[in-house]
């Protein structure tokens, strides 16, 4: 209702901007956007739907470093087309670095998926903006403000080496499976557009939403917080 350029994960549009395209979807940085887009977020989140946060932060950092942009501080960098590209390309890490803590994961991560050519110079920009990122990831950690994901810590006979070679046959599985899972999204968009083309998107969403509560809640693992799963598998203890 506030900014159909909110929906999504927010990717594609940061990846259009990072392409030259920052004049034709500035409305993809509006405050609008960024209100409908945090508010989105934490609806999502809060009722248990399987969405990530990921895609939203940066979409979100992006955001707020385009309207800081504008004030007198940081105005020169508004100036210039390529530091403006530059700045929203330290968003990008940012924006992944405080979803999960990682200041060179987040600055690669957009060098790999936001842009079709990456200054080299950029690199250290966005390892800089990241380092402050985690830092006040870390800050939050330590606070009951966010679940975080723990540190894995695995003594030398957790796993034996016959259990590697299953961890391993299972991330193929997980591949394979992600792979079809994006497949089936493509059938069901097509299908969408053919045979539900006039249906209201809201009732849509809110279908998905009531179908995948009644599948999820009568299963006691379905119930459990995403982050607290992924704690609890990557962790050397029995699972409860």
């Amino acid at each position: 209702l506030w900014s159909t350029e909110a929906e999504g994960s927010g990717i594609p549009q940061m990846k259009s901007i990072m392409s030259g395209f920052y004049d034709k979807l500035k409305g993809s940085l509006s405050l609008w956007a960024l209100a409908a887009k945090a508010l989105g977020l934490i609806c999502a989140i809060g009722g248990g739907l399987p969405v990530g946060w990921e895609g939203p932060n940066v979409h979100i950092a992006c955001i707020v470093a385009h309207h800081m942009s504008r004030l007198p501080l940081f105005r020169p960098l508004r100036s210039d087309r390529a530091l403006r590209l530059q700045l929203m390309a330290c968003a990008c890490s940012v924006g992944l670095a405080s979803s999960f803590g990682t200041p060179i994961g987040g600055a690669l991560y957009a060098m790999e998926t936001t842009a079709s050519f990456y200054l080299v110079s950029t690199f250290w920009k966005s390892l800089l903006a990241t380092l402050c990122g985690t830092l006040f990831y870390q800050i939050l950690y330590k606070s009951p403000v966010v679940l975080a994901f723990e540190n894995t810590s695995f003594a030398p006979g957790d796993y034996t080496p016959g259990q590697l070679s299953l961890f391993a046959i299972l991330g193929v599985i997980c591949g394979l499976l992600g792979a079809f899972f994006v497949k089936c999204v493509h059938v069901i968009y097509d299908l969408r557009l053919k045979k539900f083309p006039n249906v209201n998107r809201f009732i849509l969403v809110g279908s998905v939403a009531l179908i995948a509560a009644c599948i999820q809640y009568p299963v006691r693992l379905f119930r459990l917080d995403p982050r607290r799963a992924i704690n609890e598998l990557f962790s050397a203890d029995r699972l409860t």
